[in-house]
């Protein structure tokens, strides 16, 4: 109705906007669904989407894109999905890899997808920070570039969520994400629990999840060499060299040379790419066929620039141009030296509050390898290191088959999976499925 009226009477679209009525109930629940999506492409799938006002001063305003569980919204537990880049939209998840739809890539259109993640769950798909995807502030100079910042600002969305949604604020709470994502969600997480050490227990956090995650870049450069050796992308020779090179790469890291340490270090994935030819370096078995992001997500992009799609997702200016990443972003996080900076520190952290870590690398990537996985997570300093490095890791089944393989100890999982790339949900649905369903419902990995 309001939509229409609004349509009807555009003059008034940008007034302050109040409900009024003789019941709160009544109120909570048209507030609830005032942004509620009608997509006839996404069935009969309940989601919203819209924005939460994160900073006043500057009009910054975090696009999400929610949708409920198709078991019970009530009680199942309430997932964010955080994609990296830095700089790239989440709604690409939301179609491409763990979503209700995604993407079928020969006829362009979504396809329903039986192992989606709102399964069992409720997610939300968050474009942050602004400028990423229809996120947006009104001042350009105004920008988020640092992990700090993040937390903080994810932190105020969050608020701002569950007050609008506030059916929800009881719900467990997991915080997961992908890629740059091995930066944003122990940010955010570190952020809540300091909250809570606080005594502010807004945010029912019960843990996070990082997905071929790039937390700790010092010992993640030094992993290129022997992934690339291990699957025969470079010989003995060029792995001596690219040691030597990581030599320098984490010497300059340590002295907090940051931009001769980005020029250096960003030589070893070269090196392997020089020797190994057109791969795609988010799965090594597959060729690179577009430059930089190496898939094609022209369908996608489409579908998200469509001004119908726009005005059902309550896209707040008359167009926005979607893309899948903002380079401008990433550059302003490469330039505060974030992304070289490690992340890793604030996994122990969230341990220490009996929160449960899941850690999970495609076996396939380069970009964020499992070798690297498995080295930052075996060396990580915390209480429980002993315990979780006397754990060999073990094959994982999924209905029969081995999905992969894991160790755990005291609340730190890490899982390597087979046959899947930098993007797990969208290589092995069947497995990713299994994992989170298992990891949200407290059932051990391992």
């Amino acid at each position: 109705f309001m939509l229409g009226f609004l349509e009807k009477y555009p003059q008034f679209a940008k007034n302050d906007f109040y409900i009024t009525g003789e019941s709160l109930l009544f109120a909570l629940v048209v507030l609830a669904s005032a942004n509620r999506v009608n997509l006839p492409e996404f069935g009969d799938e309940v989601s919203h989407a819209g924005y939460i006002q994160t900073n006043a001063e500057h009009n910054g305003n975090l696009f999400y894109w929610f949708f409920e569980s198709r078991n019970e919204p009530s009680t199942d537990p309430l997932v964010l999905w955080m994609t990296g880049g830095p700089g790239c939209s989440s709604e690409l998840a939301a179609v491409f890899e763990n979503g209700p739809y995604v993407f079928d890539e020969n006829q362009g259109t979504p396809a329903f997808n039986p192992h989606s993640w709102n399964n069992n769950a409720s997610v939300i798909y968050i474009d942050q920070p602004y400028q990423v995807g229809y996120s947006y502030t009104d001042d350009d100079d105004y920008y988020i570039d640092n992990e700090a910042e993040v937390g903080a600002e994810m932190w105020k969305f969050m608020l701002g969520f569950l007050e609008k949604y506030p059916q929800f604020a009881k719900n467990d709470f997991y915080i997961t994400g992908e890629s740059f994502g091995g930066h944003y969600v122990p940010a955010f997480g570190a952020y809540v629990v300091e909250q809570m050490a606080q005594g502010n227990d807004s945010i029912n956090l019960k843990g996070i999840a990082v997905g071929n995650g790039w937390v700790s870049p010092k010992v993640q450069y030094g992993a290129y060499g022997p992934f690339g050796y291990d699957n025969g992308l470079i010989t003995e020779d060029k792995l001596t060299s690219m040691n030597s090179t990581f030599d320098k790469c984490s010497k300059l890291i340590d002295l907090k040379l940051w931009d001769l340490a980005n020029a250096v270090c960003s030589e070893l994935m070269q090196d392997v790419l020089n020797s190994a030819g057109n791969i795609n370096i988010y799965n090594i078995k597959e060729p690179c066929t577009i430059p930089g992001l190496c898939y094609n997500f022209t369908s996608e992009t489409a579908y998200f620039n469509r001004p119908d799609v726009q005005k059902q997702l309550n896209v707040f200016k008359e167009h926005v141009d979607w893309e899948v990443c903002n380079m401008e972003v990433n550059e302003k996080f490469a330039k505060a030296h974030d992304v070289i900076e490690s992340t890793r520190s604030d996994i122990p952290k969230i341990l220490a509050a009996g929160l449960p870590v899941l850690i999970y690398n495609g076996k396939y990537d380069l970009i964020c390898n499992w070798v690297g996985g498995d080295e930052w997570t075996s060396t990580m300093q915390w209480p429980g290191q002993e315990a979780f490095n006397a754990q060999k890791l073990t094959n994982w089944m999924v209905d029969g088959k081995v999905g992969g393989q894991v160790r755990s100890a005291q609340n730190l999982t890490f899982l390597a999976v087979e046959a899947a790339g930098h993007m797990v949900p969208h290589d092995q649905p069947v497995f990713a499925s299994a994992m989170i369903n298992a990891f949200i419902s407290g059932t051990p990995i391992a």
